[in-house]
């Protein structure tokens, strides 16, 4: 092992001198910008996606917060999402236009303003830019390129603090730390490590500029109005995902970085320079701060996965900034001394991301999005104009859904063309397909529309159709691919209708 004391962090070193940082940055923002808008805008929207406009399309103000109180995504999402309509529209492309915007905006931001030292901001933004499992996020109407960007502001507003604790260092950091939290409370892990940095470090100081953390009372206050639904979330046996196998203990650098071998290139590097060099300085606080929070706030979250139903790759976005800045800091410093690793890593974060903008991504989630809709289903209905719509969403999520819930999101898409319709939520019971046909059998202008994205038996598969020949059905289900599971989408119609 080598003896090396120390190494000068804040001078340029090897190929990641500016002038490198620089390409590197904009070969990033080419191949990300072209990956990010070469599929998903065509894609109708998806069932969550379904939701966001729904509450985004609510006619007032009282709405709004009605339907805020039964989301896990927060109002700093709905609320200007609600306002963006207003202005321009519902169509598919006015509600993903504030993710691709965000999404685009985020390594601009952190380029110009992520830190002093312009080789790191280039390399954090372009690091943040190449984080694949945002890709399918990115054109979605949801909040995760929300989250990214505020992840990014809370990150250099942290590091603020730490250097300089003034009473608008804090409050920028309050602010965006708030602001994040609202959105999705995924936040809360980092915003959590990281104030109790701050609290460690400064308490006095903290308590003399008190006023500063107003935001955070602020949402604080927000999250007890909304504990009740919090609470029943989580007394309920609903869960989107299963655990985590701890036979994919191995897969998590994959679970993080994506589908690939980045991952475990660049832990393999990171580790053979931390063996190498184990007696090297440290970077300055903040920087080791941050770096620090990014890290123990994603070994929570997927060792939280691993315990209970609750990881998605997505899920990391707050974290992710956070980390992504720490192996930006690693790259800058040791660019130097082991060009080789540092130039692996890096190079095979553009890679990946050249080969999804060269021929398309291959990633799951945008089959889910494919499959997870009932836009196609709804215009098919509504081209026979029924007075009322029979929805079944026969899944754990549509059974701890509230029926005036449901109802507004059912109805959605015959809204949006102008052709609306009464909806009535049916419960599946033990036999969705005589669930469905005991309330809607008998109603000459009705429609029936079933959704589920959990596997059904073979019992419980539609076949209404074959039931009542009265009834003209068609079914749109999608088998996923890579994964065990059908997405069941099943409408019926009246054929004089």
């Amino acid at each position: 092992m080598s003896d090396e004391q120390t190494i000068d962090v804040r001078e340029p070193h090897g190929w990641l001198a500016p002038r490198g940082a620089s390409a590197f940055f904009v070969a990033a923002l080419l191949f990300g910008t072209i990956a990010r808008l070469r599929t998903g805008l065509e894609l109708p929207l998806w069932i969550d996606e379904t939701f966001t406009a729904t509450i985004a399309t609510q006619p007032d103000f009282a709405g709004l917060v009605r339907w805020c109180l039964t989301e896990l995504t927060g109002p700093a999402f709905y609320a200007p999402m609600w306002a963006w309509t207003k202005l321009a529209g519902s169509s598919d492309a006015m509600l993903r236009l504030p993710a691709v915007v965000m999404a685009l905006a985020t390594p601009l931001v952190i380029a110009r303003f992520g830190h002093r030292d312009r080789s790191l901001a280039l390399l954090w933004a372009a690091s943040c830019f190449l984080w694949l499992p945002l890709l399918p996020a990115s054109t979605e109407a949801r909040a995760y390129p929300q989250l990214m960007l505020l992840g990014g502001l809370q990150a250099m507003a942290f590091m603020a603090v730490v250097r300089d604790l003034r009473g608008r260092t804090l409050l920028a950091w309050s602010a965006v730390t708030a602001a994040a939290v609202l959105t999705h409370y995924y936040a809360l892990v980092i915003s959590g490590l990281q104030g109790l940095a701050l609290l460690i470090l400064f308490r006095r100081q903290l308590f003399a500029h008190w006023l500063a953390l107003a935001p955070l009372a602020l949402a604080a206050a927000w999250m007890a109005f909304h504990l009740s639904f919090l609470m029943q979330f989580a007394g309920s046996r609903f869960a989107a995902y299963d655990p985590l196998p701890w036979s994919f203990f191995l897969m998590t650098p994959m679970l993080v970085f994506g589908a690939g071998l980045q991952g475990y290139v660049v832990l393999a590097a990171v580790g053979w320079t931390r063996a190498r060099y184990w007696r090297a300085a440290a970077p300055d606080l903040p920087e080791r701060l941050l770096a620090w929070s990014g890290a123990i706030g994603l070994v929570i979250l997927v060792l939280v996965g691993f315990w209970k139903a609750s990881f998605a790759p997505r899920y990391l976005t707050p974290v992710m900034p956070a980390l992504l800045f720490g192996l930006a800091l690693w790259a800058r410093r040791w660019a130097g001394r082991e060009p080789v690793a540092v130039a692996a890593s890096l190079g095979w974060l553009l890679v990946m991301m050249g080969t999804v903008a060269i021929a398309g991504s291959s990633d799951v989630r945008y089959e889910e999005r494919r499959a997870m809709t009932i836009e196609p289903a709804s215009a098919w209905i509504a081209e026979r104009h029924p007075e009322r719509l029979y929805f079944l969403w026969s899944t754990p999520t549509g059974e701890i859904s509230s029926v005036p819930n449901l109802t507004d999101m059912a109805g959605l898409a015959f809204r949006r063309i102008g052709a609306p319709v009464e909806v009535r939520v049916v419960r599946s019971g033990q036999d969705p397909n005589a669930a469905l046909l005991k309330d809607a059998g008998s109603d000459p202008t009705g429609a029936m529309l079933w959704f589920s994205d959990n596997p059904l038996t073979p019992r419980n598969r539609p076949r209404i159709g074959s039931m009542d020949p009265r009834w003209e059905c068609r079914d749109f289900s999608r088998a996923l691919q890579d994964v065990e599971s059908t997405v069941s989408v099943y409408a019926c119609r009246r054929p004089g209708v």
